[in-house]
């Protein structure tokens, strides 16, 4: 059954250098809880049968100490050996005491800091178990001294890290001489161990209780449940310290109290010291069997997620070209041999022929060139094709990023989708959904807000019509006032326009960057600066000629304004019929004689539609609804009810005749009918041409544009040249997978002799 200790302890160990690279593996052990003033040290040092922990007051302990207990042949002398300092044997408590905290300082920096990275020692001693335990800082609400402020919580927060695992048993420690009900150690277990299932109490300080009371029903499990119940100890007292009272002197003593005491000495076997340990093993035990299959699916899951870091990080390209496994073998060259060994070497089997010693060093010379460009080649049409899945939303092609980082590498955090196909990263829209958003979305949006109530006025109309008049007066709107109001109207959408292609622009900008962050590529430098550099003039570029047909676009309909346009013709008509007028209302104030003594070589708006047609003619749309009251008596020639007059005037100039303020009302409908049929059109070939000159076409020739431009103006061996962090980042990996590997390692041992005893004891069976 030590064997399942054992293994623990070299689990442990293993995976101590895990927990300094800031990877976790949750592994069977006990957390001892306790407030500061529980007795929580002395059950340690009991346990262990040696007085090594610092003493004193406040925080004392500052950092998670890892104890592993060996148990030795009596005539051998304790010692303690600390993880940092390997092969050191100590054999003076003093030393110990005074190692834990100058290492604790070295690590804290501070006196007064908590951290959260863990002291390994291992204590081998004839009173010890094999055990290990994890003590913890003690539990406090209020900092003493020169403590920070906040180091009640924390302590909170390093005892949760280590106690939330399920494969953590909790070692709760409670004074007996403070209410239950009050124990933070039991109520931080109870948050995470809501049933009490893997909780363990412990009670102290039983023989410092007030005369009359006692712990009778803690101690049966009475008054707080746990499946593991309670056990009662009694402690060295700070005075049997001073009289250098030996630990098998304060057990006999401890043995002594509960046998002899009214109330406990019916369950004074179940108390104790001895018992506790005796109870810690055989739990530890149990539950380190069960948590066995779990522990090597951890192992398993962290090995899977190295091998795809490391990918990222080049080490699969190098076992292809080396000819090196993924297995143990490949642990046998240091990850500085390899990148000796890849100056020198190239693909196929130069790697693995030295390393088997079939092959010296320099009978051959790697293709460098070639190996190059196959490189450069599959990067380019890598980027490419990240960059194509962004525009069409396939964030799981786009983004391939794992969970599992190492500190000090990046690549931004994407968000998934329905059904894995998302646009979003950091909570924002990216990629073909923000182009999308931009162009049909924001651009119509925008562009429906615009009125030519905004910026033209009646003024401006009056202004318009009489400089298109002349010196001559003129009986119909003259129809160069229309057009020259019309394009000047027109040419407002071109500004919107080109802000829609400045914003897609950026947001292809923005995705050729994403493209570069992802780890394969972002390990050599100087390429994804000649990727971003020739991405962004070829988006320069396309802009260009995305600018050009959107102000083709625009020009083309403030150039030519057509009148007889059927559209234009229909929704003016339309308007004139909705208020009730006809064409002889909109022509009453000409007489036919005077309709027909207009020149030929003279056009107008009223003229050209009535020779376009009979049907409702030029009729106006009143701006408000005194511009209704007034409109029809207008046209009709009875006069408009001097308020309405009134407020028309205000709004056209005190001196605005009557036949002006009806050609302004006029041309006002006019206008607005074009303007809102031209807002259409653009709405709609404006984002198109945008997708299509710009968004489309750059994705279909990048790669093409890529490998001319890369090929052509850069150095293929210096954009190929690697980050020196990166090499470092991989080593790191690789000393991560030489740890996990050789847990596993642990693991494949036990599961090998645990079937060995089996056979063993069956064969006995069968003999007997």
């Amino acid at each position: 059954m030590d064997t399942l200790l054992a293994t623990a302890n070299r689990l442990q160990d293993v995976f101590s250098k895990c927990d300094m690279a800031g990877v976790e593996v949750n592994l069977p052990q006990i957390v001892v809880v306790g407030a500061q003033s529980s007795g929580k040290s002395s059950v340690l040092e009991s346990i262990v049968g040696l007085g090594f922990l610092p003493r004193g007051t406040g925080v004392v302990t500052r950092r998670p100490i890892v104890m592993q207990m060996h148990h030795i042949r009596n005539q051998d002398k304790p010692y303690v050996e600390f993880a940092h300092m390997p092969g050191k044997r100590y054999t003076n408590m003093d030393e110990v005491r005074d190692e834990i905290q100058m290492d604790t300082n070295r690590v804290a920096k501070d006196e007064k800091n908590i951290k959260p990275t863990p002291l390994n020692l291992s204590i081998y001693s004839p009173d010890a178990p094999n055990l290990t335990l994890i003590d913890l800082p003690g539990l406090t609400k209020i900092p003493i001294g020169d403590q920070p402020q906040d180091v009640g919580e924390l302590v909170r927060r390093l005892v949760y890290k280590f106690i939330r695992p399920v494969n953590s048993l909790i070692l709760a420690v409670h004074a007996a001489n403070a209410d239950l009900a009050t124990c933070e150690a039991l109520e931080i277990a109870r948050d995470v161990d809501p049933e009490g299932k893997r909780t363990i109490g412990v009670v102290t300080k039983i023989d410092l209780m007030d005369e009359g009371t006692d712990a009778y029903d803690v101690l049966t499990n009475r008054t707080f449940p746990l499946q593991h119940g309670y056990v009662g100890v009694v402690n060295r007292s700070q005075a049997n310290i001073e009289r250098n009272v030996s630990m098998e002197q304060a057990r006999n003593a401890e043995e002594e109290f509960f046998a002899v005491h009214p109330k406990y000495a019916p369950i004074a076997s179940k108390h104790g010291t001895r018992y506790l340990t005796q109870t810690l093993s055989c739990l530890l035990k149990d539950h380190i069997r069960n948590c066995l299959p779990g522990i090597r699916e951890q192992i398993t899951s962290k090995l899977e997620e190295i091998r795809v870091q490391l990918g990222k990080l080049g080490w699969e390209e190098l076992d292809a070209r080396f000819g090196v496994g993924t297995g143990s073998a490949s642990l046998m060259i240091s990850e500085a041999d390899r990148l000796a060994l890849e100056a020198e070497l190239g693909g196929g089997k130069g790697l693995s022929s030295v390393v088997n010693g079939t092959e010296p060093l320099q009978t051959r010379r790697p293709n460098v060139e070639k190996h190059h460009t196959t490189k450069l080649l599959h990067y380019i049409t890598d980027f490419a094709s990240r960059f194509g899945h962004f525009i069409d939303g396939d964030a799981s092609s786009a983004m391939r990023t794992t969970e599992f980082t190492l500190s000090g590498m990046s690549g931004g955090h994407f968000e998934r989708g329905e059904h894995g196909r998302a646009s979003r990263v950091g909570g924002e829209l990216v990629g073909g959904a923000r182009i999308q958003c931009l162009c049909f979305d924001k651009y119509v949006e925008q562009l429906s807000e615009m009125g030519t109530q905004d910026t033209l006025t009646f003024e401006d109309m009056r202004v318009a019509i009489r400089n298109a008049s002349g010196a001559r007066s003129s009986l119909f709107i003259p129809e160069n006032a229309f057009v020259s109001l019309a394009s000047s109207l027109v040419r407002r959408f071109l500004r919107p326009s080109l802000e829609c292609v400045d914003k897609v622009h950026e947001e292809l900008l923005k995705l050729v960057q994403l493209c570069t962050q992802e780890p394969s590529v972002a390990r050599y430098p100087k390429l994804c600066e000649a990727l971003l550099e020739s991405s962004r003039q070829l988006l320069y570029l396309h802009k260009q000629g995305t600018v050009r047909m959107v102000k083709s676009l625009v020009h083309i309909h403030a150039s030519h304004v057509n009148t007889k346009s059927a559209e234009f013709l229909k929704e003016f008509g339309s308007r004139g019929l909705t208020l009730g007028f006809s064409a002889d209302d909109a022509l009453a104030p000409a007489s036919s004689a005077s309709y027909q003594s207009a020149g030929p070589g003279s056009r107008s708006i009223g003229s050209s539609y009535a020779a376009a047609a009979a049907t409702p003619s030029l009729s106006h749309l009143p701006a408000s609804h005194h511009d209704q009251q007034y409109a029809k008596p207008m046209m009709n020639g009875t006069g408009p009810p001097p308020s309405a007059a009134a407020t028309a005037r205000e709004r056209s100039g005190p001196d605005t005749t009557r036949q002006e303020l009806q050609e302004l009302r006029l041309i006002q409908s006019a206008l607005e009918c074009y303007f809102e049929l031209v807002k259409s059109a653009l709405q709609d070939t404006v984002p198109k041409s945008i997708m299509a000159f710009l968004v489309h076409t750059t994705r279909e020739c990048v790669q093409g544009e890529l490998v001319k431009a890369l090929f052509q103006e850069y150095d293929t061996a210096g954009l190929m040249a690697e980050n020196p962090m990166v090499a470092k980042q991989r080593e790191a990996l690789l000393k991560l997978r030489e740890s996990f590997l050789e847990g596993l390692d642990v693991l494949n041992e036990l599961k090998f002799g645990m079937h060995s005893l089996d056979g063993v004891h069956n064969a006995h069976q069968a003999s007997v």
